[in-house]
């Protein structure tokens, strides 16, 4: 529902034309999956004219999943619409990121996909089988709950309607399909026979289920395969089938990270306050208006001044309630220093990662490693000087998720020292 992020590359070799990646919020993980076959993508923050068309993968965030629907679909549209009228639309292959729990307005989106671009059949699964977001019997389900059992469905207040990919996806103006895995055996002769016969209308709807990464990609290279080339609605998970067709030599030249790192979480997310737990670091809290403190904010300049790198992070919230998007302002007007200070960036939750990134003055992001799967590290230019950005979902990752990018850091940071003493 927007234009995911990260685009630079080089000469690629595809098995089907050149992706462009539509995405609704500025979390990296659908582009992260194209970093392990050498292509390093660019994320734009909004939609600009001057993208890069020769890239292999273009990915566009919108920003919009928080927005009202006229607006969010407004800026889907306009994208879309620039996309299809440039010379070779009909050989591109749009991707539509949607959130792997489904938030947002997912079926506005797709209506507008079907609506504004090229017909083409449409593929749907926001299965992320190694975040435990699978899909089974068109049920979302987050490690092996649907959303009314799961932790996380119950502190969204989420039901399990609102995990139903044949309700919210049902009565669109194309015949719509559902790949039921507990109906089709997921061998190559059985898909490719189901989507021979499923083939009544050319541009259908189909909805993929996903219960592991093994029955993912055996669908979705089945759906290729006899279909053609399709256009996307999915979440990282999806880009990751994808990205197993398109392959680069990786040109990319190694990177140094400077500490220190400035960690903001943002994020509603309960795993989020568990992961912050397991970091060995300062750790700085907010009140309950969303701000930090003048005492903690001298503390926090202090100790990047030093190269002592500190978190500051939102309270945990109440089990029964979700984000208030009203704390995001004070949180990055009071955490973020500016100059920043930090030659290192840590942003997880989406709202407070493109808050922040609006605030230093960020138009791109160019990603350069992905440290865990849909947690990518990436670089951008901030203060005139680089700067490198690790962004990460709220919900994705164990408890020690953070201690895990703590230590990848911590090595980069230690490589660095070694080579300059």
């Amino acid at each position: 529902a927007g234009v995911q992020r990260r685009a630079h590359f080089r000469s690629v070799s595809v098995a089907h034309p050149f992706p462009t990646e539509i995405r609704a919020r500025n979390h990296p993980d659908s582009a992260a999956a194209f970093l392990t076959h050498g292509i390093h993508p660019r994320i734009s923050l909004g939609f600009k004219a001057n993208l890069n068309r020769q890239a292999a993968v273009e990915v566009i965030d919108l920003d919009v999943r928080e927005k009202q629907v006229e607006r969010a679909t407004q800026s889907v549209r306009k994208v879309l619409k620039a996309e299809s009228s440039i010379e070779g639309a009909e050989c591109r292959t749009l991707f539509l990121k949607i959130d792997s729990t489904l938030r947002g307005h997912v079926r506005a989106y797709v209506e507008t996909l079907i609506s504004t671009a090229p017909k083409k059949p449409i593929l749907i699964c926001p299965a992320f089988p190694e975040q435990g977001r699978t899909v089974e019997q068109g049920q979302v389900k987050i490690f092996g709950e649907t959303f009314g059992l799961s932790e996380y469905g119950r502190g969204q207040n989420l039901t399990d309607v609102d995990g139903n990919l044949l309700t919210i996806f049902g009565g669109l103006r194309r015949p719509t399909k559902h790949l039921n895995c507990q109906h089709t055996p997921y061998d190559e002769n059985s898909l490719k026979n189901w989507f021979n016969q499923s083939k009544t209308e050319p541009a259908s709807i189909y909805l993929i289920d996903a219960p592991d990464r093994e029955h993912m990609d055996r669908a979705i290279e089945a759906a290729t395969c006899v279909l053609g080339q399709c256009h996307y609605a999915g979440s990282g998970g999806l880009t990751r089938s994808l990205a197993l067709n398109m392959n680069s030599p990786d040109t990319h030249q190694p990177f140094h990270l400077l500490p220190p790192t400035l960690w903001l979480i943002g994020s509603a997310a309960k795993a989020s306050h568990k992961q912050i737990a397991q970091l060995d670091l300062v750790k700085l809290e907010t009140n309950a208006q969303g701000e930090l403190s003048n005492e903690d904010q001298s503390r926090q300049h202090s100790l990047l001044q030093q190269g002592t790198s500190v978190v500051t992070h939102l309270p945990s919230p109440d089990p029964a309630q979700t984000l208030s998007p009203n704390l995001i302002e004070p949180f990055i007007k009071t955490a973020i220093p500016i100059p920043l200070l930090a030659r290192t960036l840590f942003l997880t939750g989406g709202a407070t990662a493109r808050a922040a990134l609006d605030k230093l003055g960020v138009h791109h992001i160019d990603l350069i490693d992905e440290i865990l799967p849909g947690i990518p590290i990436g670089a951008a230019m901030i203060d005139n000087q680089i700067c490198h950005i690790v962004l990460k979902s709220g919900g994705f990752g164990d408890d020690k998720a953070l201690s895990t990018i703590q230590t990848y850091l911590n090595t980069h940071f230690s490589e660095f020292e070694k080579e300059n003493l």
